[in-house]
């Protein structure tokens, strides 16, 4: 498509490095912004929830092992097996809840960010309707003028 519309064109200039970008500042910059910093948090807390969810369900399961040492070797691995996929369902039921909330905060972090300012809606409305200290002066200079031709 490229050669279509601008014929052949042989340059070096995006072979050659570009120093600039490897800026390790910047990258620092980048690593701790506030975004990345709120993004961890989230991250860390997620995490803490499912494993605090998890930890409770455990302690639950543990009450239940002194009688599970009663059991015969099947009837254990039964246990184990059902327990362990209930604890499997437990978190990723967690998950998705979370997930569903981490896509609804997201969206409205977006949509929250899309909005304009006071000062652009300001600007905004200057630029539609023209300055409204200027549209003032204009008018009274007009005021003048007809006062003036009476």
């Amino acid at each position: 498509g490229n050669i279509m519309q601008f014929g052949f064109i042989f340059t070096t200039k995006p072979i050659m490095p570009n120093l600039g970008k490897i800026n390790p500042l910047k990258g620092l910059k980048n690593l701790f912004s506030l975004k990345k910093i709120v993004e961890s948090i989230k991250i860390i807390l997620k995490v803490g929830i499912v494993f605090t969810i998890a930890f409770i369900v455990l302690l639950k399961f543990m009450q239940e092992l002194p009688r599970v040492e009663l059991y015969t070797m099947v009837a254990q691995l039964t246990w184990l097996r059902d327990r362990a996929i209930v604890l499997a369902a437990i978190v990723i039921v967690a998950f998705l809840i979370i997930a569903v909330l981490d896509v609804f905060l997201v969206r409205f972090q977006y949509f929250k960010g899309l909005r304009m300012s006071k000062q652009e809606i300001k600007d905004e409305y200057k630029q539609m309707e023209g300055d409204p200290q200027v549209k003032g002066r204009i008018r009274r200079l007009q005021m003048e003028a007809a006062r003036r031709r009476m």
